[in-house]
């Protein structure tokens, strides 16, 4: 009889020990203990011994969740008008600019401006601002500012077709929310002290809605979150100069990883947002990019304006306004490989699959998958490890080319080297399968100069975007 205690018994015991004692570092304790037994329960031996036994050149399992699932797209600001579902749609995205604890008070309040048959709501954090026009009619001609998240819990109450009214009272100072038969008095902030983003002159973007859309949606997901490298937590947007043209290019990186989107050639337009000068481009910060593609939609209607300090996106009623980072970005065309010695080609859903399968054995604070490229076979086998000794490999058939390694790895005077039968290299799964999912067409191409240099992806088909992996050891 086996004596030993369940494991997700015995963390629930401990959890429940926690809770009565109400010590927070024995509830902390409890929670990483239950977490880790719940995973351990959920990793089946019997799956891990099917991934770890499974030979190379079997046919792979379907994923679960095929990283080349298209991107949920969401639908473009439509209108907006007083009744309740509608106006708690605006206010929701009004709450997300707002800070939940700050200690202004100020900015937790919205700043309603209404004129003729026109509201404008209006929340900021001092770094961003989001204005929305909502359609009020004879709503009058006034403006107050009152807290964002009352008014919300209050509309979101009543049924989303039943018409709100907004009155304002001057004796006693205060706003009516009348829904029904029921009505609120909401005490109110002396609007004069609401900031404002003075923006000064802004031009225009060389890009429509449709590709503003697509860079920034395209490099977001290697944009940084780390606090002490700022100039990294966003999207940069220059126009250098390229084989005698200038293009437009959308680019983030973590330090890990790059995307890059490129335009189309530009003509010299003094007036344009990025155009030589001194700052050389923008960095849009990643919460800012983020509100754009929630805003924004599939970029119909989109449109972008902005300076050196400043960058606004419309899209129907809904106008944000931020802060760029005052930061210089990195030279990020030193990183991208002009060159390679060898190069792969592979079916991107199948390469996307394997990954997805074999990333499965990888610990969540090591995603390194080994790949092994046998140019002369034509094959490429991954490799994952775990720090339990589980092991998941898989196996592709893929076109290679290795005949520039002695171009590039010779030197002059001497025979030019022959590559190794077997090349190499780690890559971090997580940002292979975000690269697959941004890139478009049947197949995907990956080149480098060597195993131990960054590593291109991109697609034949489509030239405006690429990939820049930095290997890992494993």
């Amino acid at each position: 009889m086996n004596d030993q205690p369940n494991p997700a018994e015995f963390a629930l015991a401990m959890y429940a020990t926690a809770c009565e004692s109400h010590m927070r570092r024995d509830w902390r304790e409890a929670c990483h203990a239950l977490a880790k037994a719940l995973r351990q329960e959920l990793e089946s031996s019997a799956s891990r011994a099917t991934l770890a036994t499974a030979a190379p050149a079997q046919p792979l399992p379907e994923p679960v969740k095929p990283a080349a699932k298209p991107r949920a797209v969401k639908a473009t600001a439509g209108h907006f008008d007083m009744t309740a579902g509608s106006l708690a749609s605006a206010l929701r995205m009004l709450a997300k600019v707002s800070p939940a604890r700050s200690t202004i008070p100020i900015l937790s309040t919205v700043l309603m401006q209404a004129a003729g048959d026109v509201l404008t709501l209006t929340c900021s954090d001092l770094d961003k601002a989001l204005a929305i026009d909502v359609t009020a009619p004879g709503i009058g001609d006034w403006q107050a500012c009152v807290n964002v998240r009352d008014l919300l819990a209050m509309v979101a109450k009543a049924g989303k077709g039943e018409a709100v009214k907004l009155r304002y009272d001057d004796a006693p100072a205060g706003v009516r929310v009348i829904i029904g038969a029921v009505q609120h008095v909401m005490t109110i902030c002396n609007p004069a002290d609401f900031p404002t983003l003075e923006t000064g002159e802004l031009y225009p973007l060389e890009l429509d809605g449709a590709e503003i859309v697509e860079a920034l949606r395209f490099v977001s997901p290697a944009m940084s979150a780390e606090e002490t490298r700022f100039y990294l937590n966003g999207a940069y947007l220059a126009r250098p100069a390229v084989n005698g043209a200038h293009r437009l290019h959308v680019v983030a990186t973590d330090g890990h990883r790059l995307h890059r989107w490129e335009g189309e050639p530009l003509d010299a337009k003094p007036g344009a947002l990025i155009a030589e000068s001194p700052v050389g481009g923008i960095i849009i910060p990643r919460d800012t990019v983020k509100a754009i593609l929630a805003m924004g939609g599939d970029g119909a209607g989109l449109t972008m304006t902005g300076n050196a300090k400043y960058v606004t996106a419309t899209a129907g009623p809904v106008r944000l306004t931020s802060r760029l980072i005052d930061g210089s970005f990195p030279d990020y065309m030193r990183v991208i490989p002009t060159s390679h010695a060898y190069t792969m080609t592979a079916d991107r859903a199948g390469l996307a699959s394997a990954v997805a399968n074999v990333a499965t054995i990888c610990d969540t604070d090591s995603r390194a998958v080994r790949f092994t490229l046998n140019h002369a076979a034509g094959s490429l086998a991954l490799e994952a490890r775990n720090t339990d000794g589980g092991k998941a490999a898989a196996t592709l058939d893929v076109k290679a080319d290795a005949k520039a390694w002695g171009k590039a790895h010779g030197k002059k005077g001497e025979p030019a080297p022959v590559a190794p039968e077997s090349l190499e290299w780690g890559l971090n799964a997580s940002y292979v399968r975000d690269a697959l999912a941004s890139l478009t067409g049947p197949s995907v191409t990956l080149d480098s100069v060597a195993p131990s240099h960054p590593c291109r992806v991109s697609c034949a088909d489509d030239a405006r975007r690429l990939v820049v992996l930095m290997p890992l050891r494993v």
